[in-house]
């Protein structure tokens, strides 16, 4: 009898949580596993002035539900009359606030399901940037306890999640994020005539132009190189735009700055680029720095909590200590050393490809049933 997996999210938009929960749930296998999709807003829901494209789905291997709600505010009441409806035997979520809604109103839940969440951040360290820190983790610390299994993407999450919010090692479970390699190398060898001339020294890094991304130290780091040569590609789009360019202006590096705004397909200017840099404040297990290494670039992290340590290694690049003097350091670092890039592709592809982590969600999957029919 195969198990019935009902994954649930807010949106389908082109996020790296949105992407790895399809890569996962389209990664099992339909002999051993029945599952479902579960989107809580509608299909054509707009988000202001952001792209609404949505995420590739394969159809037939994954079977989409569109509660065609506004907000996940009220959802639980629909959620919960489809579940009773679909009978899943685990009910899969991830993003925090979904989590904390879901573990809240468990008991709402159909007996028998078991609610399993998908911890993408170091929670402590993503509240300690936010109003009161303290009251969101006391309300975290409340929440999550009536969730019955958690999956941290990193040691760093498990280890926060038993020492600030008081979760038992026994109900988690640590699976790396998964990336779909084969999709990620098709489209970074796509031809990009409008990229930077390559007689530069192009660094490049992606994300939005919040603070958590620290784009503002990366261009503190290119005022203290003092080299012409080296320009800094910045993908993404944000509220601090207007502020990054005139930080820029400010320092007299804007000609060494391109800000080219969100890309729907940013792995061929990072296929063109030289290095990679990941200069973000705080992050979960960051798909941006695997689908850089997938690419087969190297790369520079900030010492950021989450996962960083598990994936930069002597193969694929350095870290540097939350400082733009730090990371002009690395960058030079990184230019006096020759990386392989085939061996950056394949150690990303072996550790991380949705082919090896999905065996382990598998796996996972399959152990929580045993679990349950033993007790």
């Amino acid at each position: 009898m195969k198990t019935k997996i009902a994954f649930v999210i807010p949106n389908l938009l082109t996020g790296g949580t949105q992407r790895a929960l399809v890569n996962i749930a389209q990664s099992l296998s339909t002999e051993d596993f029945e599952v479902a999709l579960i989107v809580i807003h509608s299909a054509t829901k707009k988000y202001g002035d952001l792209d609404t494209k949505r995420i590739p789905i394969d159809r037939d291997c994954l079977r989409v539900i569109y509660l065609d709600l506004n907000g996940v505010k009220w959802s639980i009441f629909k959620l919960r009359s489809l579940l009773m409806k679909e009978k899943p035997d685990i009910l899969f979520s991830s993003l925090s606030y979904l989590n904390l809604y879901l573990s809240f109103f468990s008991f709402l839940l159909p007996k028998g399901i078991k609610l399993v969440i998908r911890e993408t951040n170091v929670l402590s360290v993503k509240h300690s940037f936010t109003k009161y820190p303290r009251f969101i983790n006391f309300i975290y610390k409340i929440g999550y306890k009536f969730a019955q299994i958690i999956v941290c993407q990193s040691n760093d999450m498990m280890e926060d999640l038993h020492k600030n919010f008081g979760i038992q090692k026994s109900k988690m479970k640590v699976i790396n994020n998964p990336v779909n390699s084969e999709k990620i190398i098709k489209d970074s060898e796509i031809a990009n005539i409008r990229f930077i001339k390559s007689d530069n020294i192009n660094l490049v890094s992606v994300g939005h132009l919040t603070n958590q991304k620290g784009h503002d130290i990366s261009i503190k780091a290119i005022k203290i190189l003092k080299n012409e040569n080296i320009i800094l590609n910045i993908l993404g789009r944000g509220p601090l735009r207007d502020y990054l360019e005139g930080l820029a202006e400010d320092l007299g590096v804007s000609n060494q700055i391109v800000f080219h705004g969100f890309q729907k397909n940013p792995f061929n200017y990072i296929y063109k680029s030289d290095i990679f840099i990941f200069p973000s404040r705080f992050e979960g297990f960051p798909n941006a720095l695997l689908e850089a290494a997938v690419v087969g670039i190297p790369m520079i992290a900030n010492n950021s909590k989450g996962g960083i340590n598990e994936i930069i290694n002597s193969k694929n690049g350095v870290i540097f200590d939350n400082s733009s003097e730090d990371l002009a350091k690395k960058i030079n670092t990184i230019m006096q050393n020759e990386y392989n890039r085939e061996s950056i592709r394949s150690d990303a592809i072996m550790r991380f490809d949705i082919s090896f982590i999905g065996k382990k969600y598998t796996y996972f999957f399959k152990e929580i049933i045993r679990a349950t029919k033993k007790s």
